[in-house]
């Protein structure tokens, strides 16, 4: 069962950054990389991260690490590849997670609880949150995934309702959200 849900319904800036990858993508296959200018982003820089794939998906860089998420989570993973974080758990649902976006060559997301993480709860408050991970293909020569940029935020878990936790969201078509809702 698909439900549709709006974009808008997970905040400004994510449908600021949908919205700028779509209007660089345009009618080309995939967006290209230097057509992103930072200041057309400035309203979600803290929650950004530019990332390089590495040979076709086997690993991925973190050139740029977003300062909202380096704070949220206590870790600076600029310059360092995803295979580097620890644990290892999480570095292998962080490579297959990027492995899809770039064999698909479509924006995804995916929502993780985050209530039970304390060092958030100064950072964004005492309600229940989940950490939107949203990740969009860019190409630097108009033909292959080789460029991702992230963007993660904490939101209100009743902002979307808990049954999505965990889940892959693939953005189909024009991209309302599609979630699957098994």
């Amino acid at each position: 069962m698909l439900n549709k849900l709006n974009m808008c319904d997970y905040g400004e800036r994510f449908e600021k950054i949908l919205g700028l990858w779509l209007e660089l993508k345009s009618d080309k296959k995939f967006p290209i990389w230097k057509d992103f200018d930072v200041k057309n982003a400035a309203y979600g820089i803290g929650f950004l991260n530019a990332i390089t794939v590495i040979n076709e998906g086997e690993d991925f860089e973190y050139r740029v690490f977003g300062t909202n998420i380096v704070d949220a989570y206590s870790v600076e993973l600029t310059r360092k590849r995803v295979s580097e974080v620890a644990p290892l758990e999480r570095s292998q649902k962080s490579m297959n997670f990027y492995r899809s976006v770039v064999k698909t060559g479509e924006p995804q997301c995916v929502f993780q609880d985050v209530s039970d993480i304390n060092a958030l709860k100064p950072l964004f408050g005492e309600e229940e949150r989940c950490w939107l991970r949203l990740v969009l293909p860019f190409s630097t020569d108009g033909e292959t995934v080789d460029r991702l940029l992230g963007y993660g935020e904490p939101i209100l878990l009743e902002q979307f309702g808990r049954s999505v936790q965990e889940k892959g969201v693939n953005l189909q078509g024009i991209y309302p959200v599609a979630t699957d809702g098994k």
